[in-house]
């Protein structure tokens, strides 16, 4: 399956493919006997269904989706203007190439033309299936920089929308609507006809919990204007369901549903048809910024430094369905981004649409992007500082060129040693567990592991390590195995040296040090949380542990009493991201924890 095609530049659609059998259309659409026995609009009984002779709008659109989005819009054929389509109407939109308003749609029908002749003319036979593994295989291929054959079980999950195994053209042709971008996996459109675009990248904003669907709360929560978050909620919850699903975010009118023909009319303040870059970077907002040099470079297909109404449309500053706010970063460090590196999202959306962006400011061709090409994030190694407890005095520690990923640093209780993980930039299963003095001196590699964590006494360590499964080790200072205590993650020794505290299935247990004995503080059944993070936390007295725990919406941070009856005390929520380290003070006071602060939103 071959999708190069795809990346061309020149967007004017092709003629329409001819059947084998019917090389010409109806020659003359007007004559009422030869539309009707054309074989050009044999196809019309098949989406008549109630058999009257005319096509509705519901039945327009089931044809219309099997012919990739080739026709021109519902109104536009219906020159009568009666809102249903007869034969004639029909037979003359045949001939119709589609609309100018999206660039995206001929792309699309470049990525079908490709796929087409890749399985020798599916067009011809769309009855027949391709397997959904091998159909995604030779997708991943077809668009990847190396021509890779790579496995995606997301994909082929995507690709076969009914779980059978196989692949028809239709779910093809709606596989590739996704991939660019065109259509959501729920069915929503994402782009019209006309060429508005829905502020998708909004929408994945504000659903938290990735169900394609926004609470009240995700909306209150991520929305705006918090004077109007309310009112705004009930007018866009047009069902009164309680719940925003995307049709409903994406509504006419509304604020998401973007025309970048005006926004192009108001950015050209000269009147000249074009777009300079100070025009573009006074029209575009804050975050998107960046985007402007680079696209100037890429979609400028004339030349002359500036971008027209079709070439704007086209290039990433008018296309909204994506976060293109967040820089990607340059993962393993070589001054270039890669296609892999090529990401705006924790969620890996719309490939081919990515692809297809990455190819267009690639101009040397080299299947890389430095940074004349795009404004990307080059990667920057962490650090561990020492810093005085009243912030005067800071200094570097710690900074390696082959682990530079460092966290969960654990002092000895003597104050003269830190513990500390390692990782590549990839954070595989690589991370080694760092020993070295507070100063920064006699730096040492200790074992394989993560999150280490001192004993009372500091002649031990708990962590926890990839071996027979995720599980707890007890080790010595010196990397050697003192035992295994249990599958688990995020151990915890707490300071008075009695007890280690873990994760295991989302519940909280504790291990007795000297009895070996296992019980659950924290039943999974017994707190709110989806899923409680690594790196809790003792308090000096070592009768509770602060942790982070994330609901549907937020991620908060509790604390568990485990003396008694155990039970959790709520001190901190927030829907934005938390950092995964927590800390006590000395006296028991306060916590000290770190966490995201956005930029002002326009």
């Amino acid at each position: 399956m071959a999708i190069a095609l795809a990346y061309s530049s020149e967007l004017s659609p092709p003629a329409l493919a001819q059947s084998p059998s019917s090389p010409q259309d109806a020659s003359s659409p007007q004559d009422a006997s030869s539309a009707k026995s054309s074989p050009a609009v044999a196809d019309f009984d098949k989406y008549d269904n109630d058999g009257n002779g005319l096509l509705s709008r519901d039945e327009f659109r089931g044809l219309k989706t099997d012919a990739s989005g080739r026709l021109a819009t519902f109104a536009t054929i219906d020159t009568s203007g009666d809102g249903e389509l007869s034969r004639e109407e029909y037979a003359s939109a045949r001939q119709a190439t589609l609309p100018t308003g999206d660039p995206f749609i001929r792309i699309l029908q470049r990525a079908i033309e490709a796929m087409d002749e890749s399985y020798d003319g599916w067009k011809y036979r769309p009855e027949e299936t391709v397997d959904s593994t091998i159909f995604t295989i030779n997708y991943n291929a077809s668009i990847s920089t190396d021509g890779q054959r790579r496995l995606d079980r997301g994909l082929i999950l995507h690709a076969d929308s009914d779980g059978n195994r196989k692949i028809t053209r239709a779910e093809a042709v709606r596989f590739l609507e996704t991939q660019l971008g065109i259509r959501w996996i729920t069915g929503d459109l994402l782009r019209t006809e006309e060429g508005e675009v829905v502020d998708f990248a909004n929408f994945l904003r504000c659903d938290i919990n990735k169900d394609d669907v926004l609470t009240k709360s995700e909306f209150v929560d991520t929305w705006w204007n918090s004077e109007t978050e309310e009112q705004d909620f009930e007018s866009f919850d047009v069902d009164g369901n309680g719940a925003v699903n995307l049709s409903e975010f994406a509504k006419k009118p509304g604020p998401y549903l973007r025309n970048p023909a005006n926004i192009f009319t108001r950015a050209d303040t000269n009147r000249d048809q074009k777009l300079s870059q100070a025009e573009l970077r006074e029209a575009i907002r804050s975050p998107r910024k960046h985007l402007v040099s680079s696209n100037i470079k890429a979609f400028d297909d004339d030349g002359d430094d500036h971008l027209s109404l079709s070439e704007f449309r086209v290039s990433m500053l008018a296309n909204f369905n994506y976060p293109w706010e967040m820089r990607p970063k340059d993962l393993d460090r070589d001054g270039l981004l890669s296609y892999t590196e090529f990401k705006f999202h924790t969620r890996d959306l719309f490939q081919l649409q990515r692809r297809y962006y990455f190819h267009r400011l690639d101009r040397d061709g080299n299947k890389k992007l430095d940074s004349t090409e795009f404004d990307f994030e080059p990667y920057r190694l962490h650090s561990l500082y020492r810093i005085s407890v009243n912030g005067e005095h800071s200094e570097q520690i710690y900074r390696n060129e082959e682990f530079p990923v460092v966290s969960s640093p654990s002092i000895s209780p003597d104050g003269n040693w830190v513990l500390f993980d390692a990782s590549p930039p990839e954070r595989s299963n690589l991370t080694q567990i760092m020993l070295m003095k507070t100063n920064g001196d006699d730096v040492r590699d200790v074992c394989k592991g993560q999150m280490p964590s001192w004993s009372g006494s500091g002649g031990r360590f708990v962590c926890c390590r990839y071996e027979q499964g995720a599980s707890i080790w007890i080790m010595n200072p010196n990397g050697t195995v003192h035992k295994r205590i249990d599958d688990g993650w995020a151990a915890q020794w707490s300071p008075d040296g009695k007890t280690i505290a873990y994760t295991n299935d989302n519940s909280v247990r504790l291990y007795d040090v000297e009895s070996g004995s296992i019980r659950t503080a924290l039943a999974k059944a017994d707190h709110p949380y989806q899923y409680i993070y690594w790196n809790m936390c003792w308090s000096p007295d070592s009768r509770k542990i602060a942790f982070k725990g994330k609901t549907e919406t937020h991620e908060e941070i509790g604390v568990l009493s485990i003396t008694g009856v155990s039970k959790i005390r709520k001190l901190f929520s927030t829907n934005e991201s938390m950092g995964e380290d927590l800390a006590w003070s000395p006296d028991g006071k306060r916590l000290l924890f770190n966490m995201y602060s956005p930029p002002h939103r326009r």
